[in-house]
């Protein structure tokens, strides 16, 4: 019985001090891990907003996460890099939401900054861009979180970037990839849906039933992986709609 007490209390002990330490473990890195997040963030968004259009090869990216800025240059021959635009991000509070995140694109060009300058702008008359949230839902493995980008209507899915996953390695992890890209340019009005061995339309042909405008290829043998990301994204449009109706008696998109 005392061998029984003695082996009890050093499970006990054994499992505060691996918790202690994971905790402690945690304390330690949750914030770089949070920042380091927030930075492929932010990174991600000239892209997930582009509607399906790549940014210049030669393009530079800077991010400025204290300011929830990103500025995009081009190198220009014989002199400093060339200001394109900034995307300017701000995190949207939503009503009976406040674990949503929701946040707001706007795109100063250096023109708009100019005017901004002189005062012939406020800066709430930077334009809008869109809008992403980050959305989650499980996978096959794991949990996976995604961005997705909208435009400013909700009209039209920009794109979207799978910020985490732990799918089945070479199957399912393709969903962190160019296969991603295929949800830019889709409308929001219907779900989508997945489809193994989505066969397309060729250039010039009319869109079928058999084609299916608004469906999601399913990557071979990770269809289950297909599908949770299709449902994050449904689910996510959705959620920017009702955030986006509940905003509009404040008005429209809560912009300050």
């Amino acid at each position: 019985m005392i061998s029984y007490i003695k082996q009890g209390a050093l499970v006990i002990v054994l499992a505060l001090a691996f918790g202690g330490a994971l905790a402690a473990v945690q304390t330690q890195l949750g914030p770089m891990i949070e920042a380091n997040q927030k930075r492929e963030t932010l990174q991600a968004i000239p892209s997930l907003m582009a509607l399906g259009q790549k940014l210049p090869d030669d393009a530079i990216v800077k991010i400025n996460a204290d300011k929830m800025e990103i500025n995009v240059k081009v190198p220009v021959e014989g002199g400093e890099p060339k200001l394109m635009f900034t995307e300017v991000v701000r995190k949207i509070d939503v009503p009976n939401s406040p674990k949503t995140k929701l946040f707001e694109i706007k795109v100063l060009t250096p023109a708009m900054a100019q005017l901004i300058e002189k005062k012939a702008i406020t800066p709430d008359q930077i334009p809008v861009l869109g809008y992403m949230i980050e959305a989650y839902g499980m996978g096959f493995a794991d949990k996976i979180v995604t961005l997705v980008g909208v435009d400013k209507t909700c009209s039209w899915i920009t794109g979207v970037y799978v910020l985490d996953q732990k799918e089945t390695p070479g199957l399912g992890d393709k969903i962190r990839g160019v296969w991603a890209n295929q949800y830019a340019g889709m409308e929001c009005k219907t779900p989508l849906q997945v489809v193994k061995g989505l066969k397309k339309p060729a250039a010039g042909d009319a869109v079928t039933s058999a084609s299916m405008l608004g469906a999601i290829d399913a990557i071979g043998g990770a269809t289950i992986s297909s599908q949770a990301v299709t449902d994050i994204v449904n689910k996510a449009v959705k959620d920017v709609r009702n955030a986006l109706s509940a905003m509009k008696p404040k008005g429209g998109s809560d912009a300050n």
